[in-house]
């Protein structure tokens, strides 16, 4: 099985339906989750998520917009950081 850790970017992509001067982002985020879900790949997101899209979005917004379909196939997973992770991220920072 693959996992995928998956940043706000593309949550926001795929609740907004967003694009750029070129692409369809929104559309591109909804193809990769659905293959996701097709060949039963985990996706991975964080509090670091959550908290940005709450500056967006309702929590109920984000789970029906963004997380309901993996939710329903098991297919999500929150993954935490600890003290030292945030350490290292100042750092290399």
């Amino acid at each position: 099985m693959r996992n995928f850790y998956v940043d706000t970017g593309i949550w926001m992509d795929l609740a907004f339906g967003r694009k750029d001067n070129v692409r369809p982002l929104g559309e591109l985020a909804f193809q990769f989750f659905k293959k996701c879900v097709r060949n039963k790949w985990l996706v991975i997101y964080s509090d670091a998520v959550i908290e940005e899209l709450e500056e967006h979005l309702a929590r109920q917004e984000i789970e029906e917009r963004c997380f309901a379909v993996l939710e329903e196939k098991k297919l999500i997973q929150k993954v935490g950081f600890g003290k030292e992770d945030v350490e290292e991220a100042e750092k290399i920072s």
